[in-house]
């Protein structure tokens, strides 16, 4: 086949058997077909929302059920080597496409000596998703509380898991969106969630739909569970550590050492696409588990795209899609600095719970908030406050998750917090919540 390959070794022999048979040759036009279907095969088991892998043999792949994953993410447009028009419309699958593609699947079951019956028949028509409904989504959110309450802060994948749960169950966010995500994403106060959206069959060349989202008290307290842990794991990596989802132990090989052994990916890195998919299933499978036998319980699915298509957001478009302008980010460092100096002696004066300091809170909190959805970024922000005289201490009450601080102070690697660039000591007791 001219050194053509699927990627995967069971579909690659059998392609090369229907290819080869004599007894019933194919026109050049069915061998492309072939070719194209084995093709959209090999990138549904690399795809984050196919159940199965590249370990799976060729039988799992082509028969029912896992076959109609295949069939709906081609359906879907999601194999496509070219996602859209040279005029940015989205480019979709016709039926046709779908005939071929069943039919194909019959021809591989043929000649790999699988009845017919297992694979799907025409026509091509995959049951739909039911979206999961509000109850059990609450169940979901409550059944995860338990697990991380009850496995405590030694396990660092389930609290990382139930972060990514509730996020999902906020923003109705895909795999793909979520690594994406950075801690200049996160609100200060874990308050809102920023969001970069590529609908599908979009040009590459289009700017992705900038979202900033509602993040319920649930999520706002799983996010800190998960960015404490964090910040233990990240420790041990070299260079920035800016990405929100990171692996909890390492994993696969990473290259070669020079004795030639593998060497494996420390944790901490940026999770991809498809391991943070599955992750995610095992977490559910967790919830499912913890849950069985209760009365009226029905198992979630373990696929977050189906729990995704039930989410109805909070959201609204971000100002802009774009980094603000250095002109744009002077202004905002100044107001918020201005506000800050407020707040700094309305509490020097006259205490945290004086109208005058409540105002002044108020203020800040509320150009700050502005000045992170306007796209300002969190040491900006941090800067601000230390040139308005604010004590580290009080940051707080200026609207700052402390996990947060503490992650990015990491992600500066130590000592390049704002405060401790203008000589401020950390005081003991707020070395833990500042993370110095």
């Amino acid at each position: 086949m001219s050194g053509w390959t699927s990627g995967h070794a069971g579909l690659d022999g059998a392609v090369r058997r229907i290819l080869d048979d004599e007894e019933r040759p194919l026109s050049e036009a069915r061998r492309r077909q072939v070719k194209w279907v084995a093709g959209e095969i090999g990138r549904a088991l690399a795809h984050p929302e196919h159940p199965l892998d590249e370990d799976a043999d060729l039988e799992q792949i082509i028969t029912t059920p896992h076959a109609w994953a295949y069939l709906q993410l081609g359906g879907e447009g999601k194999l496509r080597v070219r996602q859209a028009a040279p005029d940015g419309r989205a480019v979709e699958s016709s039926d046709k496409s779908g005939r071929v593609r069943v039919e194909v699947l019959g021809r591989l079951a043929d000649v790999s000596g699988i009845p017919r019956h297992r694979v799907p028949a025409l026509p091509p028509d995959p049951p739909a998703k039911i979206p999961v409904a509000g109850r059990p989504r609450q169940q979901m959110r409550q059944s995860l509380r338990q697990v991380a309450e009850r496995y405590g802060a030694g396990g660092a994948g389930r609290l990382r898991m139930m972060a990514l749960a509730e996020m999902v169950l906020d923003t109705g966010s895909r795999a793909g969106e979520l690594v994406g995500q950075q801690l200049e994403d996160l609100a200060p106060d874990l308050g809102r969630a920023r969001l970069r959206r590529r609908p599908q069959g979009t040009a590459e060349t289009k700017p992705d739909v900038v979202e900033l989202l509602v993040l319920t008290p649930p999520t706002r307290t799983a996010l800190a569970a998960w960015l404490r842990e964090r910040s233990v794991i990240v420790q041990r990596v070299e260079g920035g550590a800016g990405a929100l989802w990171v692996s909890v132990r390492h994993n696969h090989a990473g290259g070669r050492g020079g004795d030639g052994k593998a060497l494996p990916h420390p944790a901490g890195l940026p999770l991809e696409a498809r391991g943070l998919a599955r992750a995610y299933t095992r977490a559910v499978a967790e919830v499912n588990d913890e849950m069985a036998g209760e009365p009226s319980w029905e198992p979630l699915p373990t696929r977050m795209e189906q729990v995704r298509r039930g989410v109805r957001p909070q959201t609204v478009l971000a100002p802009s899609n774009r980094a603000p302008s250095p002109g744009s980010v002077r202004r905002w460092r100044g107001q918020l600095a201005g506000a800050a100096r407020e707040l700094a002696a309305a509490l020097d004066q006259e205490g945290p719970q004086a109208p005058r300091t409540l105002a002044a809170q108020e203020a800040v909190c509320g150009l700050q908030d502005t000045a992170w959805a306007e796209g300002v970024e969190h040491q900006v922000l941090l800067g601000a406050l230390a040139d308005g005289g604010l004590e580290l201490r009080y940051l707080p009450l200026a609207g700052w998750e402390p996990a947060l601080l503490e992650a990015i102070d990491l992600q500066q690697r130590f000592g390049r917090h704002p405060y401790l660039d203008q000589g401020q000591e950390l005081p003991v007791e707020a070395a833990a919540d500042a993370g110095a």
